[in-house]
């Protein structure tokens, strides 16, 4: 041993106790929930205390091996489990707190999973968002491996990450409902039910081969390969394109648009400039020509593309071009992936991603028909929301008044946040025209500003008015 048992014991030990200086810190802070606050003061509390007490009963053990539980502990801390749902906690209160936007997504999952839930909202400098389950998974574990009871928060923790910088930036919130497609096709294990339709005995399966190397002799069989293709590439691929469609189903072309705009965010100027905008493929990623296509497909799949205004379809269609059109081209390169012990190289194509695609195609209307199923009806975007989304920007937008009713009717959340765009592109000179302050100078920064202040009051006073309305 480099070093012995209780000095292992003692620095893990001074790791637990620094833990607990940390909540007891963090249960002096205000949050958005009362439920957080009670979460860090009995739940991680217990924990933290069950796990030194199973330290100290080791400490005092005089066998030269750790106890079970010593080791389920010390993985779990290794993990980094504890200390994540610690930093998530630290970093969400009052003003990190979208509240408009989180009603929407509260109800949306609400419906959806039918389970109790608290959103933390975690900014952050970087041009990113995530969306992700921390705590039941980590509690269902505790209670089956450690015995551990009397917890008293019996629901999920649902980490939201945004860009600090865009905390009421509605027109972005398209994003957020992306996210929240991550969340659930993780949650209903979406991607592998999916990935399990996959025709592993087709050519253009098989033909994968020609793209993996096994090394050191080992045997790449139809095993070998579907076992490659679940741990990366076809896998998250098709979490991300589930992701996309759960995001165009739930709100539309407001996400298309958000999408847009956060793809234009993260491009170099230069790319512009040079017509080079970034369209490759990634172990992580498809290209965004083949995920524009496939919001493209959902869209009319709803029977709602041909109800947008001729300027909005000819926004879709222009970026679509643009990316389509890249001269970006795909380099080829090679990387290694160990699986069940065994080195494989992959040597990424043309070819190889071509093939993928091919394969993701065929897949295609399974995911459409069952990222319905998982949302139902009730959430899933319609003419008549559109529609709504249209006459909120004209008649309410374009006047500059709030589109929270239309004709004294509350309006709907996802024709709020669809209302913003449709204001954006087709009312843009009107409201330069009505507002003073909006004159270019800042190029489209006052706009936004006015259109996300007119949709945030609305998401607020709308959600009253539909509970006055029944």
């Amino acid at each position: 041993m480099i070093i012995s048992k209780e000095e292992y014991l003692n620095n893990l030990l001074d790791s637990f106790c620094k833990y607990e200086e940390k909540l007891n810190i963090l249960s002096n802070k205000a949050y958005p929930s009362d439920i957080v606050k009670k979460f860090i003061e009995n739940d991680l509390k217990m924990i933290i205390t069950e796990f030194k007490k199973i330290a100290h009963n080791d400490l005092k053990n005089n066998d030269d091996f750790f106890s079970d539980k010593t080791i389920l502990a010390n993985n779990i801390w290794d993990q980094g489990h504890l200390q994540r749902i610690a930093k998530a906690v630290a970093n969400t209160d009052f003003k990190s707190h979208p509240l408009e936007i989180m009603n929407v997504f509260r109800d949306l999952i609400k419906d959806i999973e039918k389970n109790d839930f608290e959103i933390l909202t975690i900014p952050r400098e970087e041009m990113n968002f995530s969306f992700s389950e921390i705590w039941f998974k980590l509690k269902m574990f505790l209670e089956k491996e450690l015995n551990m009871t009397g917890f008293t928060v019996n629901k999920k923790f649902i980490k939201l990450t945004f860009p600090k910088n865009h905390k009421n930036n509605l027109l972005l919130s398209g994003i957020f409902f992306h996210e929240i497609g991550h969340y659930l096709v993780e949650e209903n294990n979406f991607a592998d039910k999916i990935f399990q339709k996959i025709d592993f005995n087709s050519d253009d399966f098989l033909s994968l081969r020609k793209c993996i190397y096994a090394n050191k002799g080992n045997q790449l069989g139809q095993v070998e390969l579907v076992n490659i293709f679940r741990r990366c590439y076809l896998i998250n691929w098709i979490r991300e394109l589930l992701s996309d469609i759960l995001a165009v189903y739930t709100v539309g072309p407001g996400f298309v648009f958000s999408m847009f705009d956060f793809v234009i965010n993260s491009t170099n100027i230069n790319n512009f400039y040079n017509d080079n905008l970034s369209n490759t493929c990634s172990v992580s990623h498809p290209r965004l020509s083949f995920r524009f296509n496939l919001m493209l497909k959902a869209l009319k799949e709803l029977k709602i593309y041909n109800e947008l205004p001729e300027l909005l379809k000819e926004k879709i269609e222009s970026y679509q071009d643009a990316y389509a059109n890249s001269n970006n081209q795909q380099q080829n390169r090679s990387g290694n992936i160990i699986i069940n012990n065994i080195n494989y190289t992959v040597q990424e194509s043309k070819f190889m991603f071509q093939k993928l695609e091919d394969i993701i195609n065929d897949l295609t209307p399974d995911m459409l028909a069952e990222s319905k199923q998982l949302l139902g009806e009730k959430n899933i975007i319609n003419k008549n929301k559109l529609s709504q989304a249209e006459k909120l920007a004209e008649q309410r937008i374009k006047e500059v008044i709030p589109p929270n009713e239309l004709n004294n009717i509350a309006a709907d959340p996802i024709a709020i946040i669809n209302s913003g765009w449709y204001a954006k592109f087709l009312y843009k000179n009107s409201l330069k025209k009505r507002v003073g302050k909006i004159d270019g100078k800042n190029g489209d920064y006052d706009l936004n500003l006015l259109i996300n202040d007119l949709m945030k009051y609305s998401l607020r006073t709308s959600r009253i008015q539909r509970r006055w309305q029944g």
